[in-house]
């Protein structure tokens, strides 16, 4: 493990405690393969590194234990355990689902006013290509949407969810800032325009080609593991088992 490696949260405009900062530190390392599956994570140098006592981090494994990214095992300490590509392939799909929900709840709801404030949120765009701070604006957009939606619980779903994915390798994927700069303000439009079906399905292909960007680079890193393709069984196999 790089000893010198530092985290840069996802959106810097908040301040995490110790332990939200150990969790992303941890879960940064899994994401870029330097802490591999079956890895016992060495909790006293995480915790040097971090500047920390090794407390926070224990709270930190327990919540990527909960979220299914270690597994704790009694007297022995933590091991990476990153869920399989079908897992994830699950959470992604059942986040889109709720953002559809929002993004066409809020395109209902939506006043002059409110659709002015999501104007405002995407016109940050236009002055940074930096993907931290592209990342930030895209999370004050998903916060606005709920607003305007009325989504409280669904918001708290979407939190949950989130947290069982590697979302804040966002920054780091290949044209996905570009990706946020061009398809926010036509989400803005067509919510404008009272269109919820364009929003929902141009917010839905951008969250999907980020999710199959991110699975990609798990993938490349070796942090899952690509599906086992089944052997095709040939067509004489086939008819012998059936008795024909």
């Amino acid at each position: 493990m790089n000893a010198s490696k530092q985290l840069s949260p996802p959106n810097s405009s908040h301040r995490w405690t110790a332990t939200a900062s150990a969790a992303a530190y941890i879960s940064q390392l899994i994401w870029d393969g330097e802490l591999r599956r079956g890895t016992r994570i060495p909790q006293g140098e995480i915790a040097k590194n971090l500047g920390m006592s090794t407390v926070p981090v224990r709270e930190a494994l327990i919540r990527l234990a909960e979220n299914g990214w270690v597994t704790l095992e009694p007297n022995r300490g933590a091991f990476v355990a990153p869920p399989t590509r079908q897992t994830l392939g699950e959470l992604h799909d059942l986040s889109h689902l709720i953002f559809g929900y929002v993004v066409r709840r809020a395109t209902e709801r939506r006043t002059t006013a409110s659709t002015e404030e999501l104007r405002n949120v995407v016109a940050r765009l236009a002055d940074t290509d930096d993907p931290e701070e592209v990342w930030e604006i895209a999370t004050d957009f998903n916060a606005q949407l709920c607003v305007i939606a009325e989504v409280s619980r669904a918001k708290q779903m979407l939190r949950s969810v989130s947290s069982l994915l590697p979302g804040s390798s966002f920054p780091i994927m290949p044209g996905a800032a570009g990706s946020v700069k061009q398809a926010l303000p036509d989400i803005v439009e067509a919510i404008s325009n009272g269109d919820a079906e364009s929003a929902a399905d141009i917010y839905l292909h951008l969250l999907k080609d980020n999710a199959d960007s991110i699975l990609e680079m798990l993938l490349e890193r070796g942090v899952i593991k690509p599906e086992k393709k089944r052997p095709r069984r040939s067509a004489i196999v086939a008819q012998e088992d059936s008795g024909t």
